[in-house]
């Protein structure tokens, strides 16, 4: 896909300014008439750009019938800019009539050789005010190019446009072949420029910062979109491991425990008045005080009696840090029989009731 397809628009004169205009482009290796126009004494050519749909990257390049330049070769070798420029100049001084100052030339190179356009300044006065102040990007003089190339076919189609000549048409569409089968930038450096107020203006950088814009733009949105699912990931990650821990730090009651809780509930109901604590602040002390590593495997209770079968995940116990851990509590006494059974520690806990705090 092309962003910036380059079509060539070529608009012959002839002396009474009629004006025979086609636009060209390369299709593959092959030229292709896209569209043409014809401008009986220039009227209406201010609609031009219209008429054969010019874009602003399209080049339009202006020609003569033969009416208003002429042509010469020369054999010159490859020089820098300013010899070659003298080079020509003294060149010229000694095939003109005129003075060289008083023409207007630009050249191409072909095999070799240098093929100039020259017009005389009043000539390409008169010739600008034809072109009616279309802007282009360059001038070649039509009898520089040589018709090589069979254009019957192209003829066909511009010869249906009522009144226009075909010895215009020939030249027009002669010299935009040529163009397109050469490098547009180079032929533009050192052809016949337009002067400043006819200068055509191309807005390649407007578009390609408009692309450059666009581009950057949905790369900063992708962008933003990789580091946003990258912080949620991560972000939701962190979370988990947290539950995680969390999850992991607090003490297991076994699920068949859980039958006791209600018989427990209906038993501290029933204590004496004096008695602060209810079961679920028991329970909370217990799981509060309990290493993390340990687990209540059995948990029963008289009233005011509590015995408690401890486990430890990591199958280590120490007595004496439970008592210390269980001598801390505001809920049960300092007597605290402790005693182990097996793999187990049985915990005996009283209570503390009100007249003992």
């Amino acid at each position: 896909m092309k962003f910036f397809s380059q079509d060539l628009i070529l608009v012959c004169f002839n002396k009474l300014g009629d004006a025979h205009a086609v636009k060209m482009a390369m299709k593959g290796r092959q030229p292709v008439l896209l569209d043409s126009a014809y401008f009986p004494g220039g009227e209406g050519l201010e609609e031009i750009r219209s008429s054969l749909d010019i874009k602003v990257n399209d080049a339009v390049v202006l020609c003569d019938d033969g009416s208003f330049a002429l042509d010469i070769e020369l054999t010159l070798p490859k020089l820098k800019d300013k010899e070659l420029y003298n080079a020509v100049q003294f060149a010229l001084a000694s095939k003109l009539p005129v003075p060289v100052d008083q023409m207007k030339w630009g050249y191409f190179r072909k095999e070799g050789q240098l093929v100039l356009s020259l017009i005389k300044n009043d000539s390409w006065d008169d010739f600008l005010i034809n072109s009616k102040g279309l802007s282009f990007d360059f001038f070649i003089a039509s009898s520089s190019v040589e018709e090589k190339q069979d254009i019957s076919g192209f003829l066909d189609t511009v010869l249906q446009i009522p009144g226009s000549d075909e010895a215009v048409w020939r030249k027009s569409i002669s010299l935009a072949q040529f163009c397109l089968s050469h490098d547009l930038k180079s032929l533009k450096k050192t052809s016949i420029q337009a002067p400043e107020n006819q200068k055509l203006r191309h807005y390649f950088v407007t578009q390609y910062l408009s692309i450059f814009c666009v581009i950057y733009l949905v790369f900063a949105l992708l962008s933003s979109l990789v580091d946003y699912t990258k912080d949620y990931k991560a972000h939701k990650n962190q979370l988990l491991s947290r539950l995680e821990q969390v999850v992991e730090s607090q003490a297991v009651i076994p699920a068949d425990e859980y039958a006791y809780v209600e018989k427990l509930n209906n038993e501290y109901v029933e204590l004496d008045s004096t008695h602060p604590w209810n079961l679920v602040d028991v329970l909370n002390e217990i799981a509060r005080l309990l290493p993390q590593n340990c687990y209540l495997k059995d948990f029963r209770s008289d009233g005011t009696q509590l015995t408690c079968q401890i486990l430890s995940s990591s199958g280590e116990l120490d007595i004496g840090e439970l008592y210390k851990i269980f001598k801390t509590s505001d809920i049960f006494s300092d007597d605290i029989p402790i005693s182990r059974r097996g793999n187990q520690i049985q915990v005996n806990l009283k209570l503390v009731t009100g007249g003992e705090q």
